[in-house]
């Protein structure tokens, strides 16, 4: 037997033993098999389209299978992921629906309406859909990797990923990068609890430091942790970040746990840089303390002027205050503690539906939807030119970790403007203008910039799966009081 011909053999083994693992549902076939009735080579091409960034070349195919067959479940399927793509989320939940209208055990609509649900921290349903999925149909490795992050048991996920890695198109190299380094660290660590709150589960307020850039730009705000017990490190907090990453040299003789290799990536012309993946014993932020808590260290100089990043996802047990002008980071426990593990990378993962039983955002006079992307938050806005006419909906990135506010070049080539030079987290971005000054309405707030830039968000918007028309950056984090809601998917901007 050849040797892809075995590992498929055997993700189909590790497949039939893992319908045991979730409630039981009939094996036969699922009524919408993947490209069952669709024409020869429409899903692969639609696939490739995706890949590549065009999107609405794979919307007109699409359109036009679907006037050769109005019917087909598993083409109103693919039309709902190109409409998740273009972050039309409402015509892609409906989409999806009517999918399962005409066929119920179409696997595929689960899929994609169990995406919309975590895209809308409507996390029970979202399990539920996730998990009906893999029932009706465990050899999708999209699937697979979605299920995954519900299983609790370390060698049952094992089992799921090594499934994955089994079944996915080895030319999606990313992803199974990715869960390659994942099995490796599962492998080394074990059963250990990760980012474990060592110290109490009560307020804290952590005091913050004005990041001043080597240019001499007031960039972002500082947070100063100790990792080992080492010196200080100077932080970035960044609400678009990802845990914690370091430069190598900040972390030299800090005794750290390497378990992989991973590669970063981010806004900026170069390719992506490799890091370390490892683990601190401790991570020590004034009396806020956490046990086992994974890092990325990189050779790259990240942040030049400070240490690293910490996102504000480190925090996501609490209800965040970020007070960029009283430099003071608050922190308010709920009434119950999160309890699913971290390899989830949300600890509010089994939490079920909107509670009001936490702590009252009295400061927050505007809370609104956020909309959780991977460990990314984006917010729905409108944008409104200050100095023109017309407006334009769109979801834009919460990323205090960048100097700027920006707006897609779909809009910048509406509000044109000077050029000016940004530095992203890998290096200098092409194309870069500044934008006219603009206003933009996220719920009931009114957040004004009157220095915003333009950018390409087209490679961004591909590696995350959805269209982003823009950042919401330091420069209009900093004149309000952020508050953000992990558990519930809010997000204000207050007094």
């Amino acid at each position: 037997m050849g040797e892809l011909t075995a590992k498929v053999a055997a993700g189909r083994a590790y497949g039939a033993l893992l319908l045991l693992l979730v409630p039981p549902m009939s094996a036969a076939p699922p009524e919408a098999s993947r490209g069952a009735n669709l024409a020869s080579g429409v899903v692969q091409t639609v696939h490739a389209l995706m890949q590549a960034g065009q999107v609405e070349d794979a919307r007109r195919l699409i359109l036009t299978a679907i006037v050769a067959s109005p019917a087909d479940p598993q083409l109103l399927c693919l039309q709902g992921d190109i409409l998740f793509r273009q972050s039309k989320f409402d015509d892609a939940e409906k989409a999806y629906r009517a999918a399962l209208l005409l066929a119920p055990r179409t696997a595929r609509a689960h899929f994609g309406l169990g995406r919309v649900d975590q895209l809308r921290f409507r996390r029970k349903s979202a399990h539920e859909h996730i998990a009906t999925a893999y029932q009706l149909d465990w050899h999708d490795p999209e699937i697979i990797l979605a299920y995954a992050r519900y299983v609790q048991d370390p060698e049952a996920r094992k089992v799921l990923l090594q499934n994955f890695l089994a079944l996915a198109p080895r030319e999606d190299k990313g992803h199974r990068d990715d869960v390659v380094a994942r099995v490796e660290m599962e492998k080394r660590l074990g059963a250990r609890r990760l980012a474990a709150l060592d110290s109490s589960y009560r307020d804290y307020k952590l005091p913050l430091e004005t990041f001043i850039a080597p240019n001499g730009q007031t960039s972002g705000v500082l947070l100063k942790a100790s990792i080992n017990h080492g010196k200080p490190l100077r932080l970035i907090l960044d609400t678009g970040a990802d845990g914690i990453l370091l430069t190598s040299k900040a972390v030299r003789n800090l005794g750290l746990e390497t378990l992989t290799r991973s590669q970063i990536t981010g806004l900026g012309q170069q390719e992506p840089a490799n890091a370390l993946v490892a683990v601190a014993q401790t991570v020590e932020i004034e009396d806020f303390r956490l046990q086992d808590c994974v890092l990325q260290i990189s050779d790259a100089a990240l942040t030049p002027g400070a240490d690293g990043i910490i996102g504000a996802n480190v925090f996501q047990e609490f209800l965040i205050r970020l007070d960029a002008r009283s430099h003071v980071l608050e922190l308010s426990p709920f009434s119950r503690r999160a309890e699913s593990s971290v390899w989830s990378g949300d600890p509010w993962l089994d939490y079920e539906g909107l509670s009001h039983d936490g702590p009252a955002c009295a400061s927050c006079d505007h809370l609104a939807p956020a909309y959780r992307v991977g460990h990314l938050l984006l917010l729905r806005a409108t944008l409104n030119s200050l100095k023109s006419d017309g407006q334009q909906d769109g979801y834009f990135l919460l990323d205090s970790g960048s100097t700027y506010s920006a707006v897609s070049q779909e809009v910048a080539n509406r509000l044109p403007g000077g050029r000016t030079h940004l530095l992203g987290a890998r290096g200098p971005l092409d194309g870069v203008s500044h934008s006219r000054p603009m206003r933009l309405e996220v719920g009931a707030a009114q957040l004004a910039d009157f220095n915003p830039v333009s950018l390409d968000f087209t490679e961004m918007s591909r590696q995350e799966g959805v269209e982003i028309s823009g950042i919401v950056g330091f420069s209009v984090v900093s004149k309000a009081v952020l508050t953000i809601n992990y558990r519930d998917g809010l997000v204000g901007f207050g007094r």
